[in-house]
């Protein structure tokens, strides 16, 4: 840190809370866990957290710059302090609030912490509910406490790193929401474009648009984690993104191939999408304003052919994006090219039935048909079993947030079959309130979200659960929740299988896990009843498990010395 620092900012983990050394630790390894693997950060972003058990874990330690503001300024001037737990309705315990208090004081007498610190929640300087009303309700009433306007020093530098403000030209008057303020993920990987580019395509999300910097930054990272997670993007697709409040969301940026437009057009594209569905009304003025200046500022700032044709998606995917209405307008501007200029060959894939389903599933990538090579996780391949794969997002199926999530280790080396014991269903709507009612179930469980990583329906589509990454609730191990992916048919197979081309999709799926990196190209296939540890099981039905046991990739429990 440049100086004793003059603010402690508190935090709740918004987790379930610990009471004991072991499993205070435990949690302790979650957070860094996440933090270096999924924010890519340096280390565990607090600099201490207060457990359950009234012990106080060292984070980064005093003097050492945090993480966890999500500001510079209040990162370089901050001691960052958790407290485990979700303190929205309730309070911690009057032993850990102590703990707190005498965490700072301790601050103080080594010098570590100004004596005339303020003390802040994390809301304070950024938008987010941490710490939680409750929490934030009581150290309100601290001697410490100082709201905003108690700041002796206007933190430019926080500003400055919640939205970038560009004043030139077309530019000016854009605000821009960084990655970092919308939290996202740092991409796998990224490649640079060989040129300025001549084109800017247009796209709707199709579900939900936003209007406050809170619920459009928590809409972009649901992008992200869909093209990540199920897609096997190496990051969100779009360049930028417009949400309802008029802000500009950095996604790819400027001079980076994305991935919304196919191989063809990604390479030389601006991919532009606005948040909402326009299939039958457009944008606001302001909105398309701001679509047009955001091209305006491409080209005076040099990341953008002055000569660029603008396309709609629908112009080089076979599909409906961006919407009836957006298309119509668009069309009717100047920079437009119509489909009878194309110079690529990208039209009328063979795809429309996975592409016109995609966008509906997708949300934000009714964008998305074939995935291309450079966006697959490990495979140079154009022709990849994730191609003929029709996933629905967790927006589509209407999801609630989970609780908390945990990351897992990728790739794993087992995938675990259930079946949900429930009856099929054949329509998109039907299977999407399935995925509801098993959320809701899970929940009463006391689970964090859907146990299972994916559910597939008699649809045949694929139901985004906890995704490739995440840690399942559905082995009844914590082994094998840590270390496989946990796949549902929907249905009751105890004396019946499911439709051969159920069966091809699962077979699919589990063959995009390899492709992406997800799983091991020699993983262990297991029925459910196999592995759960908390009393018998039918699961998958005798059916499905006697038919699993003729797979390749089965083996029986006893061949491996796993526990």
């Amino acid at each position: 840190m440049p100086g004793t620092p003059e603010y402690t900012l508190v935090h709740h983990t918004d987790t379930g809370s610990c009471s004991t050394p072991q499993t205070c630790s435990a949690k302790m390894v979650a957070f860094q866990q996440y933090h270096m693997d999924t924010n890519g950060w340096s280390d565990v972003g607090y600099n201490f957290v207060i457990g359950g058990d009234e012990r106080v874990y060292v984070g980064r330690g005093w003097g050492k710059v945090g993480a966890h503001a999500n500001s510079s300024f209040y990162n370089r001037h901050s001691v960052g302090i958790a407290i485990t737990g979700e303190y929205t309705g309730s309070l911690p315990s009057d032993g850990v609030l102590s703990v707190l208090n005498q965490l700072m004081e301790c601050g103080v007498e080594s010098g570590n912490l100004s004596p005339a610190y303020i003390i802040k929640g994390h809301r304070d300087v950024r938008t987010t509910d941490c710490p939680g009303d409750a929490l934030y309700n009581e150290i309100k009433t601290w001697s410490h406490y100082g709201d905003l306007g108690a700041t002796t020093e206007e933190p430019q530098s926080w500003t400055a790193d919640v939205t970038q403000e560009i004043s030139q030209g077309s530019c000016e008057g854009l605000t821009f929401v960084s990655r970092s303020e919308w939290e996202a993920v740092s991409p796998r990987s990224t490649t640079a474009m060989s040129g300025t580019p001549d084109y800017t395509v247009v796209h709707h999300t199709v579900y939900g648009s936003c209007d406050s910097l809170q619920t459009c930054s928590a809409k972009m990272l649901g992008f992200q984690r869909w093209h990540m997670n199920a897609r096997g993007f190496t990051d969100v697709g779009y360049n930028f993104v417009i949400g309802g409040d008029g802000r500009v969301y950095v996604g790819r940026g400027w001079g980076t191939v994305g991935a919304h437009a196919g191989s063809d057009y990604n390479p030389n594209s601006v991919g532009i999408a606005i948040m909402g569905d326009y299939t039958s009304s457009p944008p606001s003025s302001g909105l398309l304003s701001v679509l047009n200046q955001l091209m305006g500022c491409g080209v005076e700032s040099g990341n953008l052919s002055p000569s660029y044709k603008m396309k709609g998606h629908r112009d080089v995917r076979s599909t409906e994006c961006p919407g009836d209405a957006l298309y119509n307008e668009i069309t009717t501007w100047s920079q437009y090219e119509a489909v009878g200029h194309l110079v690529m060959s990208t039209m009328a894939l063979p795809c429309l039935a996975v592409v016109g389903i995609i966008c509906l599933s997708v949300g934000s990538n009714g964008v998305f048909g074939k995935t291309s090579a450079h966006e697959m996780r490990s495979s140079k391949n154009k022709d990849s079993p994730c191609d003929t794969l029709v996933f629905v997002n967790r927006t589509q199926w209407h999801a609630k947030p989970p609780k908390a999530v945990a990351l897992m280790p990728v790739p794993v080396g087992y995938t675990i079959i259930h079946h949900t014991d429930t009856p099929q269903c054949y329509t998109l709507d039907e299977c999407s309130a399935n995925m509801s009612i098993f959320q809701e179930w899970h929940f009463k469980k006391g689970w964090n979200d859907i146990g299972y990583n994916f559910v597939i329906g008699g649809d045949e589509r694929v139901y985004e659960g906890r995704g490739w990454d995440t840690v399942g609730a559905q082995a009844g191990s914590t082994y094998y929740n840590h270390h496989s992916e946990g796949i549902a048919i929907i249905g009751n197979y105890m004396t019946e299988l499911p439709t051969p081309g159920v069966l091809k999709v699962f077979h699919q799926l589990t063959a995009c896990g390899v492709h992406l990196g997800y799983l091991t190209d020699r993983y262990v296939l297991r029925g459910h009843r196999d592995v759960r540890q908390l009393g018998p099981t039918d699961c998958p039905g005798d059916k499905l498990y006697a038919e699993i046991r003729t797979w390749p990739h089965y083996l029986e429990p006893t061949d491996d010395d796993t526990t």
